[in-house]
């Protein structure tokens, strides 16, 4: 089985074990996914490798939306660590929008 088919069949099992009411069969479809990629030296990064760019999630929010200037350094340093656990990135840049009432 060639590393693609593999990767198909690893993201068809992920898609089963997310979208199941069984437990144990969510579970079952799971395992037998790590056991897919251990067997043929792969790992979730050369599944997320796979996808193209189009089927990839672009999510905006904001770290600042009360109106402060600069962004509390936990909610920077959170932010950060949840990147790296799900393997995101994050784009960050200022945009200072001051009050314009009161003139």
């Amino acid at each position: 089985m060639s590393n693609q088919e593999v990767i198909e069949k690893v993201k068809k099992l992920f898609a089963l074990a997310g979208n199941n009411p069984s437990e144990k069969e969510a579970e079952s479809a799971m395992l037998k996914a790590q056991e897919l990629l251990l067997s043929h030296d792969l790992s979730i990064g050369d599944v997320d490798a796979f996808d193209e760019p189009a089927q990839k999630e672009v999510v905006e929010g904001a770290l600042n939306s009360d109106g402060a200037k600069t962004v509390a350094g936990w909610k920077i340093n959170i932010s950060n660590a949840i990147a790296r656990y799900f393997r995101v990135s994050i784009i960050k840049f200022n945009s200072y929008k001051p009050s314009t009432s009161g003139s």
